[in-house]
């Protein structure tokens, strides 16, 4: 974003955004379970990835001594992605041999 309406925003935008990119990547990363995927394809992800993130906007913002606190509104794309093969194995693992073409022994 190149249009600020004043230092402290600039400031947000161009010291913060890197920092608040990490700790949301490593978040998503962790708990891709803690997302909320009501409209997603992918409702149960083995595997979640930030791929892109803007700020949006920063409201409330305050000093506190030497605290710079905010409030962020951002968007961003998530990878979702679910391990089909590893429900594949397990369903197979789970089933009788003869069900699975093998012969009964």
């Amino acid at each position: 974003m190149g249009t600020y309406n004043n230092e402290i925003e600039q400031f947000i935008y161009t010291v913060c955004y890197r920092p608040m990119w990490e700790v949301a990547y490593t978040y998503i990363a962790e708990h891709p379970y803690a997302l909320n995927l009501s409209y997603s394809r992918i409702q149960n992800p083995d595997f979640a990835m930030l791929e892109d993130m803007i700020l949006e906007q920063a409201k409330n913002i305050r000093i506190d001594q030497d605290s710079l606190l905010f409030d962020a509104v951002i968007s961003c794309t998530i990878n979702l992605t679910e391990d089909t093969y590893k429900s594949i194995v397990q369903n197979k693992l789970m089933t009788p041999p003869f069900l699975c073409g093998g012969r009964n022994r």
